[in-house]
């Protein structure tokens, strides 16, 4: 095998990698909405130790 052949399977695995990624990302979005998206930011916040940003709505309350 050439590394012109080695170049194109490389690459058509990268698409097609891709391309998966993008219809289970997809699946698991339309099946779990918000809740998931919420957690995993909230928990992703706590791995990278951010702290969440001052709501100033409640503050004028």
């Amino acid at each position: 095998m050439g590394w012109r052949e080695q170049n194109r399977l490389f690459t058509f695995g990268i698409i097609i990698g891709a391309a998966g990624g993008l219809i289970i990302g997809s699946i698991i979005a339309a099946q779990y909405g918000d809740k998931v998206v919420g957690s995993s930011r909230s928990l992703l916040a706590r791995i990278l130790r951010q702290r969440p940003q001052v709501r100033f709505e409640f503050l004028l309350q």
